[in-house]
Parts: structure tokens; sequence; C-alpha cells
């Protein structure tokens, strides 16, 4: 994902996708508790995830939204809660837009 380009046509790409990535982990800040936690681990935003495969970060972040007695797996989490999580951080990046 990069910034548009008509806000500021002097940027690289690089620093495109650097606001891009801000635009990203404020709305997973904006959503915030367990549900921002699960977002940041599966979108590689905390410390230790970045370079971790998709497969760990799903199973990771499936542990945030687990409890002891009812656990998600990662195959659970990529199947039920990674859609409607991802529509959630889009929905916050377009209201600030």
């Amino acid at each position: 994902m990069l910034a548009p380009e008509r806000e500021d046509p002097s940027r690289s790409l690089y620093d495109r996708a650097l606001v891009a990535e801000g635009r990203i982990a404020e709305a997973v800040e904006r959503i915030g508790g367990k549900a921002g936690q699960a977002l940041r681990v599966l979108l590689g935003l905390d410390d230790g995830t970045v370079g971790l495969s998709l497969t760990e970060r799903r199973r990771r972040a499936g542990q945030v939204l687990g409890t002891r007695s009812r656990p998600v797996g990662g195959a659970t989490f990529a199947k039920n809660y990674e859609v409607g999580l991802l529509r959630d951080v889009a929905m916050e990046v377009w209201r600030r837009r």
C-alpha cells in the first residue's frame, strides 16, 4: 500500500510507503484491545514479528484472541477472524483520509 501520489508528488515510493505504514499503525492503535494487539502481530508491527512467516504471525495473532479454555489456532484465525479485522483497519484508514 502506498499513500496517494496526489498528496505530495515529490515523495518517493519509499516515503509514500512509510506514510501508508504510519496510517495503518495509527488505525490499529485506534482499534485497540485484543483485536488491535492481534493486528499488530499479524501485520508485523510488533517488535520481533518482522520477518516471521505469515503462518507464524497468524498463529501468534490467534494466541492473542484465544483463551486457555478456547484457543484460536492459526488456521482458525485466518478463516474466522483475519478478513474482519483487516476490514476494520481499512475502515479506520478510510475514515481518517
